[in-house]
């Protein structure tokens, strides 16, 4: 995970958070979209 975190330069936990936090969020909103499509 070290070498991961350093590949992206997520150095603090701050970065990590909002890094794993966007693409959840992105990931939430693609998924209510398609089900709003498919209803």
């Amino acid at each position: 995970m070290e070498k991961f975190n350093d590949y992206f330069g997520l150095e603090s936990k701050l970065d990590f958070v909002w890094f794993y936090g966007f693409y959840t969020v992105s990931a939430i909103l693609i998924v209510i979209n398609m089900i709003i499509v498919l209803i």
